[in-house]
C-alpha cells in the first residue's frame, strides 16, 4: 500500500467518525488493540484501583486478495520442522477468535498509573482444507500479558509504554502431519513486544461532546522458533456524549496497519494488513459504581497482503469498576 493510500485512509477515519456522529487481531484483537478500542489510555486518580473484565469475539470469514473478494484463500504453512515456508499450502475456509480479558490499573500518583492486562482465555478456531479433506482446528489457553505505565505529560495528553510478555503457549502441535500449528492459531506469540501510546483528549462544551485522538505502535521481537509477528500501528479518533441519565454513546474510527511477519530471513506470505473500523458503542453506569459497555466493530475498509481471511465484524462487551 502506497503512502498516498495510507494518507487517504487517515483522512477517512477522521471524516467518517465526524460525519457519522454529527448525522475498539489475529486482526486487531491483541491486548493493546482492545485497550485502544475502549479508550482506556488515561491515568487514574492517586490511590484509585480499577478492575475491568471483558469478552470480545471476531468472525473472520471474508475471503480477500488485496481488497477484492475471491472464492478461495490459500495461505502458506510455516514448516518449523524443516525451517521453510510452503507457499499456498492451506485452503482457509473460515475462522473466529474470542477472548476473555482482565485489565487492572492503579494510580501510583495523580499523573502516573500502572497497568496490567491478561487474556485469561483465548480461543481460536480455523476451518482448513488439505488435499480435499476439511478439518477444524481449535486452540485455547492464556494469552500474552501486557505490563506498563501511563504518564500525564501535559494537560489532557497521556503517554504510555508497555511490555508484552510471552505468557501464552506458542508451540501447540496438531497440524495434519503432527507438526506445530501456524503461529496465527497459537494462544501466545512466544516473544516479547514493546508498545508505545499517546492519547490527547478534549471537550467541545456547546455540544457536550468529548473527543480523543490516540495512537499506538507495537514492535515485536522474534520468538525461539525464529518467527516474528509484524509490527502494528493503530490510530483512533473517538467522539462521545451523554444520551440519557447514566447512558452515553460513542463512535470511534480506527485505522489498523500491520507489516508482514518474518520467519528466519524471509517475509511470510499472506501476512500483513490494513483495516479501517467504525465502532459505535454504548456505556451505562449502574449502581455500585460499575460501568457496563458494549462495542460493535464494523470494517469499513479491508486490505490484506496476498490472500487472507478478513474480519466480517466483531463485538466487545464487559464491565469495569474503580475503587
Amino acid at each position: 500500500m502506497s503512502a498516498l493510500d495510507l494518507k487517504r485512509l487517515v483522512l477517512a477515519v477522521a471524516a467518517g467518525a465526524a460525519v457519522a456522529h454529527g448525522a475498539p487481531a489475529l486482526a486487531c484483537d491483541s491486548t493493546s488493540c482492545a485497550l485502544l478500542t475502549r479508550g482506556q489510555n488515561g491515568t487514574l486518580a492517586k490511590g484509585a484501583f480499577r478492575v475491568d473484565l471483558s469478552f470480545r469475539y471476531t468472525d473472520e470469514d471474508v475471503k480477500l486478495q488485496g481488497s477484492q473478494a475471491v472464492a478461495d484463500v490459500y495461505v502458506p504453512k510455516v514448516a518449523f520442522t524443516y525451517g521453510s515456508i510452503w507457499p499456498a499450502f492451506h485452503r482457509e475456509i473460515a475462522a473466529s477468535e474470542s477472548f476473555v480479558q482482565t485489565d487492572l490499573g492503579y494510580g501510583l500518583t495523580s499523573r502516573l498509573s500502572l497497568e496490567a492486562s491478561l487474556p485469561l482465555h483465548a480461543l481460536r478456531e480455523h476451518t482448513i482444507a488439505h488435499f480435499g479433506i476439511t478439518q477444524r482446528y481449535t486452540t485455547q489457553g492464556i494469552g500474552d500479558a501486557l505490563l506498563g505505565a501511563r504518564f500525564s505529560a501535559l494537560t489532557r495528553l497521556v503517554a504510555g509504554f508497555a511490555v508484552q510478555l510471552p505468557t501464552g503457549r506458542h508451540r501447540l502441535d496438531g497440524d495434519f502431519d503432527g507438526s506445530i500449528l501456524d503461529p496465527s492459531l497459537q494462544p501466545g506469540s512466544g516473544a516479547v513486544g514493546f508498545v508505545g501510546t499517546l492519547q490527547q483528549t478534549g471537550r467541545f462544551a456547546p455540544l457536550d461532546l468529548g473527543w480523543s485522538v490516540a495512537a499506538s505502535y507495537q514492535a515485536n521481537m522474534r520468538n525461539d522458533l525464529d518467527y516474528r509477528f509484524g509490527n502494528a500501528a493503530i490510530l483512533t479518533l473517538s467522539l462521545s456524549r451523554p444520551v440519557a441519565g447514566k447512558l452515553s454513546a460513542s463512535l470511534q474510527g480506527k485505522l489498523f496497519h500491520q507489516t508482514r511477519s518474518v520467519y528466519r530471513t524471509r517475509d511470510v506470505p499472506s501476512t500483513g494488513m490494513t483495516f479501517l473500523y467504525l465502532t459505535p458503542a454504548l456505556n451505562v453506569d449502574v449502581p455500585g459504581g460499575v460501568s457496563v459497555y458494549g462495542y460493535l466493530q464494523l470494517p469499513a475498509y479491508r486490505y490484506v497482503n496476498d490472500m487472507q481471511l478478513a474480519p466480517r465484524a466483531a463485538f466487545l462487551t464487559g464491565f469495569s469498576k474503580t475503587f
